[in-house]
């Protein structure tokens, strides 16, 4: 199975939108819409704006199966966004979150961010796990800069220091 990674473009809007919204719907029981998530229309002019972000796709035969987003909040400091992976591309078979994450923690260090914070829900166990592996640690919200970009479903929060 070749995955394969790549910088957000236009091509993908739509894949990526429905990918996203499929999941937070379906497996999360978000009550989302798209209005909702207006940054997904504009990606490219919220998430990588001035080099101040990242947004990687990966792709399975021109698919969108995975993203992830990065977003500068600070010189140093910045947030861990729209982590989202197919449920068929899941796990170590794949590898798929593992490579997401590897990509944008090298943005994060080329751009010489020293603190990654996320949010997540609270029932969202596997993704704990996942970014405790890779070396999160949970936080309290009152640590978290205070211009954070929080979603409605954040209520657990985490820090990686670089």
């Amino acid at each position: 199975m070749n995955i394969t990674l790549s910088p957000y473009t236009n091509e993908y809007q739509e894949q990526t939108i429905n990918l996203i919204i499929s999941i937070q719907k379906e497996e999360l029981n978000m009550k989302v819409t798209h209005d909702e998530r207006d940054d997904l229309s504009q990606i490219e002019e919220v998430y990588m704006k001035d080099d101040k972000g990242s947004f990687i796709l990966a792709l399975y035969n021109n698919n969108v199966i995975g993203t992830i987003s990065i977003l500068t909040i600070s010189n140093s400091k910045c947030a861990l966004q729209n982590m989202y992976i197919h449920k068929d591309f899941r796990g170590t078979i794949y590898n798929t979150a593992n490579k997401l994450l590897k990509e944008t923690l090298n943005f994060a260090q080329e751009h010489k961010m020293k603190e990654i914070y996320l949010g997540t829900g609270l029932d969202f166990y596997a993704a704990h796990k996942f970014y405790e592996r890779n070396g999160f640690m949970e936080v309290a919200k009152k640590i978290l800069p205070s211009n954070f970009p929080f979603m409605s479903v954040d209520e657990k929060f985490f820090e990686l220091i670089l």
